[in-house]
């Protein structure tokens, strides 16, 4: 959202902020999100989990040049490749925000 609407890089539909737009966004990232933590092989080797980012972030950005062609993602300044080199680093920070809250979780009980 701050790439869309501060540094307006790209957009949904149209600019500034739009309800369907939103939607779109929630109904993708959240379960995207969710599929690739429960399948992280956590206890696999470190190429395990190397390629497995690597294939999520093929993924995504698959999908995500299909949604552009679509013109339900518009590009303004936005390049896939952004997207690409970004991918790896987002979904490392979803695992380690995960091995943060189970750890906090564990502190708990």
């Amino acid at each position: 959202m701050i790439f869309n609407f501060k540094y307006h890089l790209y957009g949904y539909f149209d600019k500034g902020f739009q309800w369907h737009g939103f939607l779109g966004e929630f109904l993708y990232f959240i379960p995207v999100s969710i599929l690739f933590l429960n399948y992280y092989p956590f206890k696999g080797t470190n190429q395990t989990k190397l390629f497995y980012i690597l294939a999520w972030t093929a993924g995504s950005s698959i999908i995500e040049f299909f949604v552009e062609r679509t013109h339900f993602f518009n590009y303004t300044g936005w390049k896939l490749w952004y997207s690409i080199c970004m991918y790896p680093f987002v979904f490392l920070i979803l695992v380690t925000h995960l091995r943060i809250v189970r750890r906090m979780i564990k502190l708990d009980s």
